[in-house]
């Protein structure tokens, strides 16, 4: 494709104040010419300085600026522009002072005008022709100053020697290798340098002669007292332009520190094979399509193997003893997400329970090559610890019984208020009954004939009225009382199914809080804000799971404002596409940040096991009751806590995980 730039037409800039002169000018030069008009030296600069043109015609006699010192500016602001200069006469002294300038031609107005085409057509190709060559010669310079930069920064060593074995020039990466100034070695014989002297220089002249050049040889350098350092040794052959050898280019790279490093890898591997082969514990590294690629003697075990034999099998075939892949896989779960994974597997081949952690390997380059996997029997442990489970889980149906009597209590005592209003009330009712129905009217309709029959019907007229609004309070205690009790019996009838079914966790927060109310602390002294957002959705899961849980976080709350001035529990609910978030805040002592990663272990407690002032109590298993109940639900505990600001948030997936044994 052809350089748009050649089919541009030169710009030329008329620098004249004569308009006979200018539009002669014109008409000789703007059919092949772009042309442009400055009648003072101002405006040419000002031309120049926006854009620089191919060719100045430039007049010697202008009105603000001598001819000569305008030749001057032009030169300093645009070098490659050519200038031809006019004058009105001849004169050899003029001519001589401007050529002297620099000016491409001089041309007598008069006389030259005739001929300025060719006169233009001439300048403008030896102008390209310079600009041409100038940037030629610019080419070459950034070319050497690019090689000299390369040269200087390299950390080989770059040398060239004459045909006769002679340095020649020594770049600083070879000052460093060598430990020697370059003014030191030029002219001296490479030989010096070389640990086997004149033989190897011989060898490395003969090579590169016969090959042409000679790629990464190792071969054995010295400095100072004889001090040696093993290098690859690339070389070439430099010519002059009718191809004789002119000398030869050395290019040394010391590989030292790499043997040493290789040495050191090599023990550092061997070490670590060792250590692999004598770990207990049954460990392999696994590939991506799931094959073996190494395995101590522990995972030759499983699969009762020599280890030799391991190699290049599945490793469900060995490590699980199954025919499938495993439904449950760690090391499959590392390669998809590139971290560490862990999970609890069990193997009825091999009549086994194994804890399962992946750990992912990675490339120089970041890229996810395998994966080593540490399988640790755990089946006496899980035996023992399902054994554990069983006596906490006695426990915990003991703490629970404990809850609900305290519970029943707190039922009866809401329960007498209702009840004395009741009591009372009607006891008042009938009283006035009694004393105006039974006694007064009838007195005094019998003496005050038709008067006291009137007061007797506004009597009763106003006990009618306390009757009715005795007879509504006496309802309305009813009624709460009615839903007292009702209450009492859905709980009761939820906490003893045992069956997952759709719940709603704000009616669970909502029915716990009214319950709780039965706790004269809870009810009088602490501040309750809650937050219900109506739009979570139901849930798969057993009601007392979820109450249960709930209570004994609350009651934390509670027993960790015991000291507080300031007692407000807040709770607050929200969801978003994945999980339901319970958050239950208290304005507590707070909990020490190495206690935290402790809250869900048995019984763990801060509390006295029995208070000798009246203060909170436990034993250690509220929230670890929590995280068996939830656990199987795939919920997530976040505690965040410090003095006067505690928040416990249950994340709960809506999606929830099936429970062990479905």
């Amino acid at each position: 494709m052809a350089d748009p730039s050649k089919n541009k037409r030169p710009r030329i800039l008329i620098v004249d104040d004569q308009d006979d002169d200018i539009a002669l000018l014109k008409r000789k030069l703007a059919r092949s010419y772009e042309i442009e008009v400055a009648r003072d030296a101002g405006i040419a600069l000002r031309k120049i300085a926006e854009r620089e043109p191919d060719l100045a015609l430039l007049d010697l006699k202008l009105p603000d600026m001598d001819g000569a010192d305008l030749l001057m500016r032009i030169k300093e602001l645009s070098p490659l522009t050519a200038v031809v200069v006019m004058a009105a006469y001849g004169s050899e002294e003029v001519a001589r002072k401007v050529m002297r300038l620099g000016v491409s031609d001089y041309v007598i107005k008069a006389i030259d005008f005739k001929r300025i085409a060719p006169i233009v057509r001439s300048v403008l190709d030896r102008r390209r022709l310079a600009v041409e060559k100038w940037k030629l010669e610019k080419e070459l310079r950034g070319e050497r100053d690019y090689l000299q930069t390369i040269v200087d920064c390299s950390a080989d060593a770059i040398v060239t020697i004459d045909p006769a074995g002679s340095i020649t020039f020594f770049s600083p990466g070879a000052e460093e290798l060598f430990r020697v100034k370059k003014a030191q070695v030029i002219g001296e014989s490479l030989a010096r340098y070389l640990l086997r002297g004149e033989e190897e220089l011989k060898w490395i002249l003969s090579g590169v002669r016969t090959e042409g050049r000679i790629r990464n040889k190792g071969v054995d350098f010295q400095f100072g007292e004889g001090q040696r350092f093993i290098t690859f040794l690339s070389s070439s052959v430099l010519k002059d332009e009718d191809g004789t050898l002119k000398g030869i280019l050395l290019v040394i790279k010391d590989v030292t520190r790499n043997i040493k490093l290789e040495r050191e890898i090599f023990e550092s591997k061997t070490a670590l094979e060792s250590v692999f082969d004598s770990i207990v514990d049954p460990l392999a590294v696994i590939s991506p399509d799931l094959f073996i690629l190494r395995a101590n003697r522990a995972s030759a075990r499983l699969g009762n193997l020599d280890v030799k034999r391991t190699i290049g099998k599945r490793c469900h075939l060995i490590l699980a003893g199954s025919e499938k892949e495993c439904e449950v896989c760690p090391v499959s779960e590392t390669f998809r997400t590139r971290a560490p994974s862990s999970a609890e597997m069990r193997s009825a081949e091999l009549g086994e329970i194994f804890i399962v952690n992946s750990y992912p390997i990675f490339d120089y380059h970041g890229e996810l090559t395998g994966v080593i996997e540490h399988r640790m029997v755990i089946t006496g442990q899980k035996r023992l610890e399902e054994e554990r489970r069983r006596l906490e889980m006695e426990l915990m149906e003991r703490h629970k019984l404990s809850s609900i009597g305290m519970l029943v209590q707190g039922v009866a005592h809401n329960l007498n208020t209702p009840l004395g209003v009741i009591l009372g009330r009607s006891e008042l009712l009938q009283a006035e009954i009694d004393e105006v129905l039974g006694e007064k009217i009838p007195r005094l309709l019998d003496e005050a004939g038709g008067e006291g029959a009137r007061d007797a019907a506004d009597s009763t007229k106003a006990i009618r009225g306390s009757a009715d609004a005795c007879l509504a309070v006496i309802l309305k205690q009813v009624d709460k009382m009615s839903r007292i009790i009702g209450n009492m019996m859905q709980k009761s009838r939820q906490e003893q199914d045992s069956e997952r079914k759709r719940i709603s966790l704000n009616q669970v927060l909502q029915e716990e809080l009214t319950f709780l109310d039965a706790d004269m602390t809870f009810k009088h002294e602490i501040e309750k804000q809650v937050h219900l957002d109506p739009e979570i959705p139901y849930i798969e899961g057993i009601y007392s799971d979820f109450s249960q849980s709930f209570t004994n976080i609350i009651r934390n709350a509670i027993d960790a404002m015991y000291h507080s001035d300031l007692k407000i529990l807040t709770v607050t609910t929200r969801h978003d596409d994945r999980f339901i978030y319970v958050s239950f805040h208290d304005t507590g002592e707070g909990i020490e940040e190495g206690h935290i990663p402790k809250l869900f272990d048995p019984f763990f407690t801060t509390k006295e096991f029995a208070s000798k002032d009246g203060g909170p109590t436990g034993v250690g298993l509220g929230l670890h009751s929590c995280y068996q109940l939830l656990n199987p639900y795939g919920v997530v505990f976040e505690v965040e806590s410090g003095p006067g600001n505690t928040t416990f948030t249950v994340k709960i997936p809506i999606q929830p995980a099936a429970p062990e044994g479905e």
